[in-house]
């Protein structure tokens, strides 16, 4: 089943930034197990100078929220956002999961 993840941070009390990906149940599943494995704080940057500073696992996840949808949710997701030069699935705005797949996948 297919898994919305809306992301969502502050920078530093100054503006929020907002993304979302969608993923199969797995990898979430996965990436939840996976974070608690990395070496905190970590900062993922965004913009030229701007990061997000992550002390935890705890903060990670909370900058998360999993919502299950269905194929054609998903198919419509797909429809409206996904970028032509792509050839995965939809990943729009800000999202901090392959900045911490990297860490992941470096231990």
């Amino acid at each position: 089943m297919p898994i919305l993840l809306k992301c969502e941070a502050d920078y530093a009390d100054e503006f929020d930034v907002y993304g979302l990906v969608i993923i199969d149940s797995e990898e979430w599943e996965n990436f939840k197990k996976q974070v608690h494995d990395i070496d905190y704080p970590i900062e993922i940057y965004f913009g030229t100078n701007e990061a997000i500073l992550f002390e935890s696992s705890d903060s990670v996840l909370q900058s998360m929220t999993p919502y299950e949808i269905t194929e054609d949710e998903a198919a419509v997701f797909e429809k409206f956002l996904k970028p032509s030069y792509s050839k995965s699935g939809i990943d729009f705005g800000w999202n901090p999961m392959d900045h911490i797949s990297d860490q992941i996948s470096q231990l």
